[in-house]
C-alpha cells in the first residue's frame, strides 16, 4: 500500500495488506518502413487485496478479487528528425469479482483510454513532450451506476540531459484546470 493508503488523516486504513497481482500479458513490436513502429499487446491480471474506495468520501479497503483486462494498441511515428508522435489506446475491462457488489465495474478506471504524445528532442539533450489523455466516463461509486463524464487531460513535460546518467525533469498536468 502507499503512504496514503496506510495513513491519510481522513481516509487512510493502516490494516491493509499488500495487493497481490497474477497476470499474463503478450506484447509485439514492429518497426515498419519510414519511422513508423506498431505495438499491441493483451492482457489478463487477477488481483487479490485490490485497494480501492467505494466512494471519493469512504476510507481506503480491499478488495478481495478483482479482474483487469485488456488490449492497447499504439504507434510511433518519427515526423521529422527530432520529432515524434506516439498515441496509444487502451480498452480496459475492470470487475470487482468479490461478489456481493451492486456494480462489478470498478470505479475510476475508464474502459477507453487514448494517450497522445508529441515529443522534440534537441541534439543538446532537451526534450520537451507535450500530451493529450482522453478518458471514457467512469464510475465513481462501487455500489451504483453514477458516473462521471469522458474528460481531457492536457500536459507539458521536459527534461534536460546533465550527464550521460541524469536529467533534470519537469512536468505540468493538467494545464488547462
Amino acid at each position: 500500500p502507499l503512504l496514503r493508503e496506510l495513513y491519510d488523516v481522513e481516509y487512510g486504513t493502516p490494516e491493509l495488506k499488500p495487493e497481490e497481482l497474477t497476470g499474463v500479458s503478450i506484447d509485439l513490436r514492429q518497426e515498419l518502413a519510414r519511422g513508423w513502429v506498431l505495438r499491441a499487446a493483451a492482457f489478463h491480471e487477477r488481483i487479490r487485496e485490490m485497494i480501492s474506495r467505494a466512494a471519493p468520501d469512504d476510507n481506503y479497503h480491499s478488495v478481495d478479487k478483482a479482474r483487469h483486462q485488456g488490449v492497447e494498441l499504439g504507434f510511433d511515428r518519427k515526423l521529422l528528425q527530432q520529432v515524434t508522435l506516439s498515441v496509444d489506446y487502451s480498452f480496459l475491462d475492470a470487475e470487482d469479482k468479490s461478489g456481493g457488489v451492486v456494480n462489478e465495474v470498478l470505479r475510476y478506471r475508464p474502459k477507453h483510454k487514448v494517450d497522445t504524445k508529441l515529443t522534440f528532442a534537441s541534439e543538446f539533450g532537451l526534450q520537451v513532450t507535450l500530451m493529450h489523455t482522453y478518458l471514457s466516463r467512469q464510475y465513481i461509486s462501487e455500489d451504483s451506476e453514477e458516473t462521471i463524464r469522458a474528460s481531457s487531460v492536457f500536459g507539458i513535460a521536459a527534461s534536460q540531459r546533465m550527464t550521460d546518467y541524469a536529467r533534470v525533469y519537469a512536468r505540468v498536468s493538467n494545464l488547462f484546470d
